[in-house]
């Protein structure tokens, strides 16, 4: 419970990195605010990712949760074994996690990634993990309509001809109509 509760939240948590990657999301990674030069490699990675990309910033608020400050993220917490002590915030690509795609057609490399990506996005424990967790290379959206109706290449839809300049439709809709008719 935060200081900013009455009473604590009854509600589970929504895990914003498994829900990205159950969306469709094709570029999916988290950070921590107070590693500046890792949190701007993978601000510099999202944007420059061609398609839907999610970066979860894990930010202490020192206003209203006095839970999970940056003394919680930069405390060292008992690994495995006896006597261990890591940092809580822990890269999982420097640990050996490769959420990177390399062959979109194949199927089982897919699942499998996805399935890593989801096992991070659910990691309990007292450690937080950073890094890449998901990419696959994938056509964009505007990509795959612009295949589909290639008028959207040089026009934005609203500005798509709807007439020629003798006033008739630039779209065929005989076959579309050909299943209504009796």
């Amino acid at each position: 419970q935060t200081k900013s509760l009455p009473q604590p939240n009854t509600n589970d948590a929504i895990q914003p990195l498994a829900l990205a990657l159950s969306s469709g999301y094709t570029w999916i990674g988290r950070s921590y605010a107070f590693d500046g030069k890792h949190l701007k490699e993978m601000i510099k990675k999202a944007i420059e990712h061609k398609g839907m990309a999610l970066l979860d910033v894990l930010q202490p608020c020192p206003t209203f949760n006095d839970i999970h400050t940056a003394e919680w993220f930069n405390k060292k917490v008992k690994g495995p074994g006896e006597n261990v002590m890591l940092p809580r915030i822990f890269n999982i690509n420097e640990a050996g996690h490769d959420g990177s795609v390399k062959d979109p057609t194949n199927f089982d490399e897919v699942s499998e990634k996805q399935k890593k990506a989801f096992e991070m996005a659910y990691y309990h424990g007292d450690r937080a993990p950073v890094g890449l967790f998901y990419e696959i290379k994938l056509p964009t959206y505007v990509e795959r309509m612009q295949a589909q109706a290639p008028l959207l290449k040089k026009y934005a839809p609203a500005r798509v001809p709807y007439e020629d300049a003798s006033h008739l439709p630039t779209t065929d809709l005989t076959k579309s109509y050909e299943e209504f008719l009796f």
